[in-house]
């Protein structure tokens, strides 16, 4: 188990230096005006997302049935609510996908689903560690969500993920981020998805503040 776990989390770091390394090169290249809008390195991203959901549960050792109905629910629910704010503007503010995010239903990645589910089952492992108060989890989750997802907005707009009408993000969008984060982190640890406490949720999360920090 020791050795599976570092060699995961050995996986883990060089998905995202390489990554990280990559966007060095393409904004070096973009300040010597011979940046493309053909991200090679950030189109690598559903399969970095991919990777990092398999070896994040294939750690989980909780399989129990109230854990894998919110697992679906929480991937289905959260791409439905991006397809709606993607059609509407009315949940996050106006804004679109690009294609560096992959393949899209109604105009909406596949993998977005999953990008929530990875942050939620990350952010309530790490509430669950720093606070003892269980009353406070959903509250802490989610503003470690809200605080990621303000290291990810500029670099999601720079290289394409999405981007914005107007061009700014409107305080819409972190308000909305928080809401949802906080009733599907509730939902998480009322289905006790941490009632196994799964080490490489810190190494997942802390991997993903850094890229977008450093980036």
């Amino acid at each position: 188990m020791i050795l599976r776990k570092k060699i995961a989390i050995l996986i883990l770091v060089a998905f995202y230096f390489f990554g990280w390394l990559g966007t060095r090169s393409e904004l070096m290249q973009f300040y010597l005006r011979e940046f493309t809008s053909f991200n090679h390195f950030m189109e690598l991203t559903p399969l970095t997302l991919g990777m990092s959901a398999f070896l994040l549960f294939s750690f989980h050792e909780s399989w129990t049935l109230s854990n894998i109905v919110f697992f679906v629910a929480c991937v289905v629910i959260t791409f439905f609510i991006e397809s709606i704010g993607v059609h509407t503007g009315v949940i996050f503010g106006p804004y679109r996908y690009g294609d560096v995010l992959g393949w899209k239903i109604w105009q909406t990645p596949v993998i977005i689903g999953v990008n929530w589910l990875i942050l939620v089952y990350c952010t309530c492992h790490v509430a669950v560690r720093l606070v003892q108060n269980s009353t406070w989890h959903p509250f802490v989750a989610a503003l470690f969500m809200v605080a990621l997802d303000f290291f990810i907005e500029p670099v999601a707009i720079r290289f394409n993920m999405w981007e914005w009408e107007g061009g700014t993000v409107p305080l819409q969008n972190y308000l909305a981020w928080y809401c949802i984060a906080w009733i599907a982190c509730w939902f998480a640890l009322k289905s006790n998805v941490t009632r196994v406490q799964n080490s490489m949720a810190y190494y997942v999360l802390g991997l993903q503040f850094m890229f977008f920090l450093f980036v």
